[in-house]
């Protein structure tokens, strides 16, 4: 468990040091943000053919692991999830009126279904 939440502190701070590239601008579309080829292709051996798409749709399944609240009567939606390695994922998230992003840590299940753990999250 310490060895979990040292991990999570120094991907926090990462994240929060950096500018993030704003992956919604479409001239951005094709960005590998920290996600090299060699990861794409141990996913692939793990199941996950096309593991962008693959990884927005689960997490469009799970509408509860967003971490916060829509306001004005919106409804929260996933809008976004970039790979960080095989391991963790930065997703963006908005209702339309607040937007936020979010750092899990995402594994394969022994069902092939794809399992979820919030680390952090920010409101932009």
């Amino acid at each position: 468990m310490e060895r979990c939440q040292k991990t999570n502190d120094s991907l926090t701070a990462l994240l929060k040091s950096h500018t993030l590239p704003d992956f919604s601008d479409s001239s951005l579309g094709a960005v590998e943000f920290y996600f090299h080829p060699f990861d794409r292709r141990v996913l692939r051996k793990q199941g996950l053919s096309a593991p962008d798409s693959q990884l927005l749709a689960s997490m469009r399944q799970h509408p509860e692991l967003i971490p916060d609240t829509a306001v004005l009567g919106g409804t929260m939606y996933v809008e976004w999830v970039k790979p960080i390695g095989t391991k963790w994922a930065l997703a963006q998230y908005s209702d339309g009126h607040v937007q936020g992003r979010a750092l899990y840590v995402y594994w394969r299940g022994k069902d092939g279904g794809i399992g979820w753990k919030l680390l952090d999250s920010w409101l932009d």
